[in-house]
């Protein structure tokens, strides 16, 4: 087996939040990306998975301070900075942005801004950057010709189809998608989708998607980690976090995700996520959990193998169907 491109271990992000209380957005993640992989990282809004890649990838700015160790293809580049992520950036790690309108340019046609992506040690003419441009954009299944087309011009799922093209221009190895089909139709979703599995297949790339459907995870992704409260709760196969989830909160996202010609009642998940400014006592989730005991408010439960390559944080995880 190939050894991972990507390495996070121990991360933790912290931002600047009212009264000098720093705010604890991710608190502890580790995974691996390694060649071909399709990892997905779920959770509700607010869970850090957004801040968990932006951080990765140097674009959290000056409010944020990071802690860890980011690695890639071994090397790490988390104390270097900026300075440190940049050779790989857009290069060997790549994101597609969540809302295209606001990921694009207004002012620039969605050739020029492809281009710019394009490797830099390639010296080619503006005609042939562009001429490249359109041939990413027959690759994610656009015609050439909207080189010249500026973002207001595109449907919803053409300008989702040219942020794949502009993230894939720097010859990628992970691509990180957030949320990837978010204000899209079904139809469009799941042409998203089918365009990424394809992608993946064809250039060996290794995909990362943000989501907190795990519908849509489970159409592309074989391994997951689901996040709550900044921190992972739970990983491993995505068929086993539908058929067996061993954490309480899985087990209610999975309930709460609707599901064509299930039977089963759709639940709700009562409360919200716990205040990330203040230091937390005992299991996070333990407010908005069916099922507690006195230990839950007073220790952390520690992410612990469960199951062959299954790791969950739940001091009732015997006992969670």
């Amino acid at each position: 087996m190939k050894g991972p491109v990507l390495e996070v271990r121990d991360l933790h992000v912290w931002f600047d939040g009212p009264g000098g209380r720093d705010v604890h957005a991710v608190r502890g993640v580790s995974f691996d990306v390694r060649p071909g992989d399709r990892l997905a990282l779920v959770g509700e809004s607010g869970c850090g998975k957004t801040t968990t890649v932006l951080a990765v990838l140097g674009l959290l700015g000056a409010a944020a301070s990071v802690s860890g160790s980011v690695r890639v293809d071994g090397q790490e580049v988390l104390p270097g900075g900026d300075a440190a992520m940049a050779p790989y950036r857009w290069g060997d790690l790549s994101i597609v942005f969540q809302g295209a309108l606001n990921a694009l340019n207004p002012v620039r046609t969605v050739g020029s801004q492809i281009a710019e992506v394009l490797p830099r040690d390639r010296r080619v003419s503006r005609r042939a950057a562009l001429r490249q441009a359109g041939e990413l954009l027959e690759r994610v299944g656009m015609a050439a010709r909207n080189v010249a087309r500026y973002p207001h011009e595109l449907s919803g799922g053409m300008r989702q189809r040219a942020c794949i093209a502009m993230a894939l221009a720097g010859e990628p190895r992970v691509l990180f998608a957030d949320e990837p089909t978010t204000a899209l139709d079904v139809v469009v979703q799941a042409q998203i989708l089918e365009l990424l599995d394809r992608l993946a297949d064809e250039l060996g790339l290794a995909v990362v998607l943000i989501s907190h459907d795990l519908g849509l995870v489970g159409q592309l992704c074989d391994r997951a980690m689901v996040m709550y409260a900044g921190r992972a709760v739970e990983e491993g196969p995505t068929v086993g976090l539908y058929t067996a989830p061993r954490h309480p909160y899985t087990r209610l996202l999975y309930e709460a995700t609707p599901v064509l010609g299930a039977e089963r009642p759709l639940r709700s998940i009562g409360g919200g996520p716990p205040a990330l400014d203040v230091p937390l006592a005992g299991c996070a989730f333990r407010s908005r959990c069916p099922d507690t005991e006195d230990r839950c408010s007073l220790t952390e439960p520690a992410l612990t193998p469960v199951a062959p390559a299954r790791r969950a944080a739940c001091h009732l995880t015997g006992r969670t169907p």
